[in-house]
């Protein structure tokens, strides 16, 4: 741990907008089955919550309820990426933000389809039917919307499994900047963008 603080000393957030702002806010949602606790068998879900490219927020923490399936965790994950989202939303709301469907990408074809159709409610899910409607609800009423991503594309894998080499290095450099750099610093005001 000590070696690897040392070598990354010059790294830090990537608070860089792209070129052209388009006030787009996409979020990425992910859950690691079982993974968080090997005694309690608690899920682990982590999101990451970009605006143009940018990180705004993100997290890694066991969830609260021990989920029965991969789908449920991932569920449960999408749910927690979105309360965490529609707080964001509120915040740039505030300061001028033009609203408009947040994306949400996930690698769970499954919890989609929970999301979006009822037909995707089976029995087993009958559990979490207060966070399935909810999410529902969001979604129908334009907050958000949600697409499927490969697993190797989605950002949050990374903060709910352990990675090493490529894969660690290529979602280190999309979130941080190698070196904290003068431009890397943004005065930003909302009246300049067209978005906001």
């Amino acid at each position: 741990m000590a070696r690897y603080l040392i070598h990354t000393k010059g790294w830090g957030l990537n608070f860089k907008p792209q070129v052209t702002m388009k006030g787009e806010l996409v979020c990425h949602t992910d859950a690691g089955f079982g993974s968080s606790n090997l005694e309690s068998h608690m899920s682990t879900t982590g999101y990451v919550v970009m605006l143009d490219g940018v990180l705004l927020s993100y997290g890694s923490k066991s969830q609260k309820v021990c989920a029965t399936s991969s789908t449920e965790a991932e569920f449960y994950a999408m749910f927690a990426t979105m309360q965490q989202t529609v707080f964001v939303r509120d915040m740039l709301t505030r300061m001028g933000w033009k609203a408009r469907p947040a994306i949400v990408y996930t690698d769970s074809m499954p919890a989609m389809a929970i999301a979006k159709s009822r037909d995707g409610l089976q029995n087993s899910a009958r559990t979490y039917s207060t966070k399935v409607e909810r999410v529902r609800q969001w979604i129908q009423a334009g907050i958000f919307e949600v697409r499927h991503c490969r697993t190797h594309e989605c950002l949050a894998d990374a903060l709910t499994k352990a990675k090493t080499g490529k894969a660690f290095m290529e979602f280190r450099g999309t979130i941080m900047a190698n070196t904290v750099r003068k431009e890397h610093v943004v005065q930003w005001i909302p009246e300049q963008h067209e978005n906001f």
